[in-house]
C-alpha cells in the first residue's frame, strides 16, 4: 500500500441551513484531475479521476467527500504506469462503481477497467476488458437488473484500422460481461460512443463523435439501442466546419434526448424519441467554448458545464456554467476560476444536488497547491460559490444543424480478466471560500500531527493560533465514519490524544472550532 501524507484544511464559516456554497481543491504536488463527480445517499460527494504519482505513473483517484466538501477518505488504485478513472457512480448497496483505463492490466495496451468498491473504497473485484490494441471505459451506469453498462471506445473488435469504433459493455452484478458490442459502419475513421444511458424502454442512448476520415472534423454521433445491444436507429448531428462532439446525452420528461455538445461553442441539441431534432442552441462569446457535461433540472431546463476562453483572461480558460429554461433559453451564466493569464480552469461534471444547487468539478493549474489540482465548486440554485466568480454576457444563438441516417454495423468482441488492484491513500484538500461566500482566499491554518503513525500517544499542533480556535473539540472518527472519541480544546494550541481503547487502524481527527465549525480534518494511523 502506498504511504503518501494526507493534509486537509477545510472551510472556516457557520454552518446553517441555507445552501451550501463552497470552493476546494485537491490533489498533490503533481497533477491531479477529477472527471466525475456525484452527491451520494448521505449528502456527501464522491469524485472520481487521476493522480499522478510520477513522470510515468497516473493511478485511480476516488474521493469520498461530506456535504461541505471535507474529505472523509481517498483512494488509488492501480499499478506502476497508466491507470485513469472516468466516471463514478453509487450502487444500491452503497459501494461505488468506477471506469476508466488501464494500462497495468489486462490483455491490451489499453484496457478499460472496472473497479467494485464497498462504501469505504476498499475494493470488491476488479475487471479488465478488451483486445490486443486500445480499448477504454468511458461511462458506466448501474442497470435496473443491478449489472452495469460500460461505454467508451475501442480499436479492435471490426475499428478501422489506425481507428475507432464505439464500444458497449453490458455486465452482471459481478462484472462478467453479458454481451459487448461495437458499432461502426467500416467506411468511418473514427465513432467514439463515450456516454450511455439506460432508457425507459429497457434499451440504452449512447452520444459520441464520428468521423469520415483522420482528417475530416467530427459530427456529433447519436446511438439508440434495445436491452440487447442491437441498434435501433443512429444519427449524425452537424457540418463538418468546425466539426462537433455530443459528450453527454440523457433522456428527457417527454420521452426525447438532450445532446450536451460542442462545436464553436456549447451547445445543446433537443430532439424527439426518434433522434429527430426539435431545436438547437449554442453559448458562449467572441472566442471558444466547451461544454464536457450537462444535465436537465428538475425544473425541466438544463445545467451545462466546461470552460470558455471568451470570458477569461488572455490565454486562459475558465470553467463556465450555463443555466436554460426548457426551450434553451439562457436564464444566467457563471464563469469560475482564476482571472490570470494563461488561467487553465476546467469543468468535466455537474449535477443538480438535492437542495438545488449545483455541484462541479474539475480540475485547475493557478488555484492549488500542485501542477493542477482537482477543483470543486458547489453553488447554491441561482451558481453563486461565493468566490472566484463572474457573470458573463453569454450569447445564444440557434445554429441549423445538418442530420443524417446512417448505418451502423454492430460487431461482438471482448475479453475479460479479473486482477487484484494496488490501493492507496493520498492527497490535500484546500479551501478557497466557505458556505459564508468569502470573496478572497480564506487564511489556512497549519495543522501537523506526530508521530504518525503512533502507538499509544500524539501531539496535535496548531500553528495559526490567532485564527482563535480556543474553546472547540478534536473529534477522533473511524473509517465508518463514526466518532469514536472526543477531546475538548480549551485555550490551548497542542492537543495530546491518547490511544486509550482505539484499535490499531486509520482514523481521522476533526478540529471543531469556537462557533461549531469544521476547521480541519486529517488522517492519522495507529499501529
Amino acid at each position: 500500500m502506498k504511504k503518501w501524507m494526507v493534509v486537509l484544511m477545510v472551510s472556516i464559516g457557520m454552518r446553517g441551513n441555507a445552501q451550501i456554497t463552497f470552493q476546494k481543491t485537491y490533489g498533490g504536488i503533481n497533477v491531479d484531475h477529477a472527471y466525475s463527480v456525484q452527491q451520494t445517499t448521505d449528502g456527501g460527494y464522491i469524485m472520481v479521476g487521476y493522480t499522478q504519482l510520477s513522470a510515468n505513473t497516473t493511478n485511480v483517484y476516488l474521493i469520498k467527500t461530506n456535504a461541505y466538501g471535507d474529505t472523509l477518505w481517498t483512494k488509488t488504485y492501480g499499478g506502476t504506469y497508466d491507470d485513469q478513472g472516468y466516471c463514478v457512480q453509487q450502487t444500491t448497496d452503497g459501494g461505488y462503481i468506477i471506469v476508466g483505463e488501464t494500462q497495468d492490466f489486462g490483455a491490451g495496451w489499453y484496457d478499460v477497467y472496472l473497479i467494485k468498491t464497498k462504501s469505504n473504497g476498499d475494493t470488491l473485484w476488479t475487471r479488465t476488458y478488451g483486445g490486443v490494441n486500445a480499448d477504454l471505459g468511458v461511462t458506466v451506469r448501474q442497470t435496473t437488473d443491478g449489472g452495469y453498462i460500460i461505454s467508451g471506445h475501442t480499436a479492435n473488435f471490426g475499428a478501422p484500422f489506425h481507428g475507432w469504433n464505439s464500444y458497449l459493455i453490458k455486465t452482471d452484478a459481478s462484472g462478467d460481461t453479458l454481451w459487448t458490442k461495437s458499432y461502426g459502419n467500416g467506411a468511418m475513421f473514427q465513432e467514439l460512443g463515450d456516454f450511455v444511458q439506460q432508457t425507459n424502454d429497457g434499451g440504452y442512448i449512447i452520444s459520441g463523435s464520428a468521423a469520415d476520415t483522420i482528417n475530416t472534423s467530427p459530427k456529433i454521433y447519436l446511438i439508440k439501442t434495445n436491452s440487447f445491444g442491437d441498434t435501433l436507429w443512429t444519427r449524425t448531428y452537424g457540418d463538418t466546419i468546425w466539426g462537433e462532439k455530443g459528450e453527454g446525452v440523457q433522456q428527457t420528461n417527454d420521452g426525447g434526448y438532450i445532446i450536451f455538445c460542442n462545436n464553436a461553442h456549447a451547445c445543446l441539441i433537443k430532439t424527439n424519441s426518434n433522434g429527430d431534432t426539435l431545436w438547437t442552441r449554442s453559448y458562449g462569446g467572441s472566442g471558444g467554448e466547451i461544454a464536457f457535461a450537462g444535465q436537465q433540472t428538475t425544473d425541466g431546463g438544463y445545467i451545462l458545464a466546461g470552460y470558455t476562453t471568451s470570458f477569461a483572461a488572455q490565454y486562459g480558460n475558465n470553467i463556465y456554467l450555463v443555466k436554460t429554461n426548457s426551450n434553451g433559453d439562457t436564464l444566467w451564466s457563471k464563469t469560475f476560476g482564476d482571472y490570470v493569464v494563461n488561467s487553465q480552469d476546467i469543468a468535466t461534471d455537474v449535477h443538480q444536488t438535492t437542495d438545488g444547487g449545483y455541484i462541479i468539478t474539475g480540475y485547475t493549474a493557478t488555484l492549488g497547491s500542485g501542477t493542477m489540482d482537482i477543483y470543486l465548486i458547489k453553488t447554491d440554485s441561482l451558481g453563486n460559490s461565493g468566490c472566484h466568480q463572474w457573470n458573463p454576457a453569454t450569447v445564444m444563438s440557434n445554429y441549423p444543424t445538418q442530420v443524417n441516417w446512417i448505418n451502423s454495423h454492430v460487431f461482438n468482441g471482448g475479453l475479460i480478466k479479473s486482477h487484484l488492484a494496488n490501493v492507496g491513500v493520498g492527497g490535500t484538500v484546500y479551501d478557497l471560500c466557505s458556505t459564508e461566500g468569502i470573496n478572497e482566499i480564506s487564511p489556512q491554518p497549519t495543522i501537523s500531527l506526530y508521530p504518525n503513525p503512533f502507538s499509544t500517544t500524539a501531539t496535535l499542533l496548531i500553528r495559526n493560533y490567532e485564527l482563535g480556535i480556543r474553546n472547540g473539540e478534536v473529534q477522533i472518527i473511524n473509517l465508518l465514519g463514526q466518532e469514536v472519541k472526543t477531546i475538548p480544546i480549551i485555550n490551548q494550541n497542542e492537543i495530546t490524544i491518547n490511544r486509550d481503547n482505539l484499535a490499531d487502524g486509520m482514523y481521522f481527527y476533526k478540529i471543531i472550532g469556537d462557533k461549531g465549525e469544521s476547521v480541519a480534518v486529517g488522517k492519522m494511523v495507529i499501529e
